[in-house]
């Protein structure tokens, strides 16, 4: 894309479609986003593949771009979307009342950051928990591992065993 004064708003030299479908990603056209383990891509790793695909376009757009055998293409501006900036806030899941999809699917969208997390309680006292490794089997949300407000990373079976909580997430996970 060519840069001008506003965002997102140049001229166009090459680009490709991602398809995005059952959480997983795959590359229309030439190049082809694998993902060697066959699960589902988060923010970070999905970046990760997109910057090494945007590093392939390149090698090949660039030469063409200066011999002239590319031409720029206007965008087409009807095509347009815009999205509202993520807040901390989004990340916060409620484990019991939550749908199991819509858990995961933040915990996708969110990572690295803002993350998700949840509210837990011990001896009255408010502890925040964040989700570092998850899964969703069957509709199950399947908590490997997290890291409570104040500790380190632990498993979740880790964090249960440690008496950190009152509540009793061993019925939600």
């Amino acid at each position: 894309m060519l840069m001008d004064e506003q965002v997102d708003h140049g001229a166009i030299l090459a680009q490709q479609e991602l398809e995005i479908t059952n959480h997983k990603s795959q590359i229309t056209n030439k190049s082809q986003i694998k993902n060697s383990k066959n699960t589902k891509l988060n923010t970070r790793q999905l970046e990760e593949k997109l910057a090494e695909l945007g590093g392939q376009m390149l090698v090949d757009v660039i030469p063409k771009w200066i011999s002239g055998e590319i031409r720029p293409q206007e965008q087409d501006r009807s095509q347009a979307t815009f999205t509202k900036k993520i807040n901390k806030e989004e990340g916060l899941v409620d484990l019991e009342k939550d749908n199991p999809d819509l858990i995961y699917r933040k915990f996708l969208a969110f990572q690295p950051w803002p993350g998700i997390y949840y509210f837990t309680e011990k001896g009255g006292r408010k502890i925040r928990v964040i989700i570092t490794d998850m899964e969703l089997e069957n509709g199950q949300l399947k908590i490997k591992k997290v890291k409570p407000e104040g500790k380190n990373e632990m498993s979740f079976a880790e964090f249960l065993k440690s008496k950190m909580t009152d509540n009793n997430e061993r019925q939600v996970c």
